[in-house]
């Protein structure tokens, strides 16, 4: 997410997370039908980019459901909060 609307190619994405790029291409293929995650291509790279409007959302859904509207219960979430929000 730190990345924004640049992307991160999947390989190095990998080498940063340090798990093997087969198994990141699944979690990422994943992520992308959830719409969490974008790619687009590069030449022969792909750009994974985070979709922080659909990852708020699911945030937003989360506190709502999983903490009853009360952020505080779910500790970090509560700092996850978008400025709009509070």
């Amino acid at each position: 997410m730190t990345e924004g609307e640049a992307g991160m190619r999947a390989g190095v994405l990998a080498d940063k997370l340090g798990v093997a790029a087969n198994s990141l291409s699944m979690h990422l293929n994943i992520l992308t039908q959830s719409g969490l995650v974008t790619v687009r291509r590069d030449g022969r790279y792909k750009i994974y980019c985070a979709n922080i409007e659909a990852i708020n959302g699911l945030l937003t859904s989360l506190v709502e459901t999983c903490c009853n509207g009360h952020p505080e219960v779910c500790g970090i979430m509560e700092s996850l909060s978008t400025p709009k929000d509070k």
